[in-house]
């Protein structure tokens, strides 16, 4: 319920593209914001018109060229959406400013691992041998991510990427080890032009992908678990408003809610039979209560 706090609040959305679910966000801000100003400019106007970013209290920026712009070229308070963790604690050592960063707020574009494997375990119960492709530059939390798995009894099995040139040998030897291939948001490896040879080659070896947003689906991924536009925006309008209120702004969130997007198709061609979006969430419920007793 959109309070009296940030009524005030010239707020500048800041786009790295035209992105449709950058819109959809946009939109949803402004109806959980009624009477907050905002405008938004994309990152391309911003190069262009460094005055953009006058007469605002506050940046909301969506992707990671957007973040970078706004952390380095302003020093008024932002959050960042739709920035994966790894890239976004990229960001903060590349400023290297505590000033800086303790007004920069962000909620994730990927899910906590503890969520992402419940989605596995409650979506693919049979497969425990969890592989995860990765580049140099990627930040995951192994230990974490293992002991998750170690939880419901599944394993972790990791292949580093070295080069481009090396991507699908590399990749291909991790799909001769693992039942499922987690897809994480690294833009290094899942880039727009290597997304569709990932997916046709976990196909040809009848890996299913997990992957992090509904385009995958789209494109060949059994499932995905994320926020969509919506939720990041009704999570957006409380962050701001809170810290405003507080002005408190250096918080890091994962999305409180999330949604699931399944491939039907294409898990029955794998042989596999999908439970239903509702079984889904009532095992992952069940999962999360019995982790955490």
């Amino acid at each position: 319920m959109p309070t009296a706090y940030a009524e005030s609040l010239r707020i500048l959305l800041l786009l790295s593209n035209r992105n449709p679910s950058y819109q959809t966000f946009v939109t949803t801000l402004q109806q959980q914001l009624p009477n907050t100003l905002l405008r938004s400019a994309s990152v391309d106007e911003l190069s262009s018109t460094p005055q953009l970013l006058e007469d605002n209290d506050v940046i909301v920026a969506l992707g990671l060229p957007a973040a970078e712009q706004a952390a380095l070229q302003s020093n008024l308070p932002m959050l960042s959406v739709f920035v994966p963790q790894a890239a976004y604690n990229h960001l903060l050592e590349k400023i290297n400013s505590p000033a800086r960063s303790n007004q920069m707020g962000v909620i994730y574009l990927n899910q906590p691992l503890a969520r992402q494997v419940d989605f596995i375990t409650a979506l693919l119960p049979r497969q425990h041998k969890i592989g995860v492709l990765y580049s140099a530059t990627a930040n995951v939390e192994w230990r974490i991510l293992r002991e998750e798995l170690k939880l419901h009894g599944s394993s972790l099995i990791v292949q580093e990427v070295q080069s481009d040139e090396r991507l699908f040998n590399q990749l291909e030897n991790l799909l001769s080890q693992a039942d499922v291939l987690l897809a994480m948001p690294d833009n290094a490896l899942y880039s727009s032009s290597n997304v569709r040879n990932i997916l046709l080659s976990t196909y040809r070896f009848g890996v299913p992908v997990i992957g992090f947003s509904p385009s995958y689906v789209n494109a060949g991924a059994v499932a995905a678990i994320f926020a969509s536009p919506e939720q990041i925006a009704q999570q957006a309008s409380l962050f701001i408003q809170q810290a405003h209120s507080s002005g408190h702004w250096n918080s890091a969130q994962y999305a409180d809610t999330f949604s699931i997007a399944l491939n039907t198709p294409i898990a029955r061609s794998l042989a596999l039979s999908l439970p239903s979006e509702v079984e889904i969430r009532q095992r992952m419920n069940k999962s999360a209560r019995s982790n955490h007793d």
